[in-house]
Order: C-alpha cells, then sequence, then structure tokens
C-alpha cells in the first residue's frame, strides 16, 4: 500500500500594500496623506499637495477646503501672490479631467471648472508656462483628446471673462454658504476684481468722445445727489433733536 503523501507546507508569503497613488487618496478622500505630500520646501511638492486635495473637493470631501487653505498660509503657496502655481495645478488638473489620466475619470464639466481657475489671473498658457518655468503644451494635450473634450479646451482657452465673472460670483456664494476660510473666499474676490477690471476697462479719452460723456462724470453726480438728500435729512434730524431739548 502506497504510502500517503504529505501536504507541502506552503511558506505564508507576506502581501505589501501597494501605496495609493495621489487620485486614490483624493477618492478616498485621505486627506491628512494628501497634505502631506506638501514638504514646506519645494513649490512643485507643495503645488501637488494643494492640487491633489482640490481633487479630493472635487469628490465631495468637504473637509478639503480647510486643507487647501493650510496649504496656502503654510507652504510655500503662500508666496504665489501672482497664482501661477495654483493657476499650473489648476491647468494640471483640467488637463487630467479632460482625458482621463493620472487616476481621475474624463468629467468635462471639472475640466471646465479647472480651467476656469486656471485663467483667472493669467489670461495664456505660455503665461503660467513663464511663471512656473513650465512646458505645458495646449497641441499636445489637444491631440489626446476626443472632439467634446477639444471644444471644452478651446474654449477655456479662448476665454470668456464675463462668464468666468458669473462663475466667480456663483463661487464665492457657495464658499460663504458652507463657511469656507477666509483666505479662499478672498482669492476667489481678488480674482473677480481681476475679471471685472479686465471685461470693463476704464474708458479712454477716444472713447469718451465717441460717448460724448464720461461715466465718471455720472458717477460723481449720482453720488452727489446721494450726498444732498443724506445731508438735508441729516439737518432735518438735527432740528427735531433741537426741537425736543428745548
Amino acid at each position: 500500500m502506497p504510502k500517503a503523501k504529505r501536504p507541502v507546507k506552503r511558506s505564508k508569503v507576506k502581501r505589501v500594500a501597494r501605496a495609493k497613488t495621489p487620485a486614490q487618496l483624493a477618492r478616498a478622500g485621505n486627506l491628512k496623506a494628501l497634505y502631506a505630500i506638501a514638504d514646506l520646501k519645494r513649490s512643485a511638492n507643495d503645488r501637488d499637495a494643494y492640487k491633489w486635495l482640490c481633487a479630493a473637493a472635487d469628490f465631495g470631501h468637504e473637509d478639503a477646503d480647510d486643507y487647501i487653505s493650510d496649504v496656502l498660509e503654510v507652504t510655500t503657496m503662500r508666496y504665489d501672490d501672482s497664482g501661477y502655481e495654483r493657476a499650473a495645478a489648476h491647468w494640471e488638473l483640467a488637463a487630467a479631467y479632460l482625458e482621463g489620466a493620472d487616476g481621475l475619470p474624463v468629467d468635462l464639466a471639472l475640466a471646465r471648472q479647472h480651467l476656469d481657475e486656471a485663467f483667472v489671473h493669467h489670461a495664456t498658457l505660455d503665461a503660467i508656462n513663464v511663471g512656473v518655468n513650465g512646458s505645458y503644451s495646449a497641441d499636445e494635450l489637444r491631440a489626446r483628446l476626443s472632439d467634446d473634450a477639444r471644444r471644452v479646451l478651446d474654449a477655456g482657452l479662448a476665454g470668456d471673462d464675463l462668464e468666468r465673472a458669473v462663475r466667480c460670483i456663483d463661487m464665492i456664494r457657495r464658499l460663504i454658504e458652507v463657511g469656507a476660510p477666509e483666505v479662499m473666499v478672498g482669492d476667489q474676490q481678488r480674482a473677480l476684481r481681476a475679471l471685472v477690471a479686465s471685461a470693463c476697462p476704464l474708458p479712454t479719452a477716444a472713447a469718451i468722445e465717441r460717448m460724448g460723456s464720461d461715466p465718471l462724470d455720472d458717477e460723481i453726480g449720482f453720488l452727489e445727489a446721494v450726498h444732498a438728500e443724506v445731508g438735508a435729512t441729516l439737518e432735518l434730524l438735527r432740528a427735531e433733536q433741537a426741537r425736543r431739548r428745548t
């Protein structure tokens, strides 16, 4: 009778967990891990932390706004007064959403939103490249896109300051409603002022001559009328006060 074979003992192999990608962390809402990308020394790393925390906010993790505020206040991003680093981060997110890259899905609505954010302070991609010493190429990106995504990209590059201003107002309203940090609201308010100034520039002397009047004259006239009305009301109140004291 043949001897029964003993079962072969298999050594247990420990499975090493793979490190999650930033996109996976953003989907899961692992905000602490995304914040840890920032090293407070290199603007590229700090920009990546800002970028992926914005992606986490896209996935509906509301607490991401607080972490974004911290990145803007305590990392090298606090020196980004001209908005180049933020613009680059939003361009990268827009590009990823347009073609479904870097672990993010194709989402043309989010791509449109980040394109607006990218060009709030800077009108062209070349300007952003100069600001961050980058090499972003709209042509290379466009060649990889579907027709719908290409139309979104072209519209974002062309820009519409009035449309962006309306979206900026909506963003400010939402930030205020959710009690977002002041630094985020203030950033959107500055962007809105820049958009309004771009869409409605001050008239030149030639334009004033064509219009036949200076809009500033109308504004001054309006304020003078208001001032006169307030002054008259004040005099009436003072007269009533004096009557009561006699």
